[in-house]
């Protein structure tokens, strides 16, 4: 264990916290990311680690689950 113990992972978590904040927020970056992801995964389809009788992963609560496709989450609420 370091001195620092687990401190000194917080600036980390700021930067990932930010970073998803701007994917979520930024249209214009989420096409540059799926573009990457694309050019860099080439033709090679997607295999879901879930079995296909399931259809999101256990325990997601209700309010972070939405049905259809898409990038827009600005619909998803907390409860309350």
């Amino acid at each position: 264990m370091s001195i620092c113990g687990t401190a000194a992972l917080a600036p980390g978590r700021i930067i990932a916290a930010a970073a998803g904040l701007d994917l979520l927020t930024d249209a214009a970056l989420r096409e540059e990311a799926k573009a990457d992801f694309r050019r860099c995964r080439g033709d090679r389809p997607r295999v879901s680690p879930l079995p296909a009788s399931r259809t999101q992963p256990p325990r997601v609560p209700p309010h972070l689950v939405r049905p259809g496709e898409g990038d827009d989450v600005s619909a998803l609420q907390p409860p309350g």
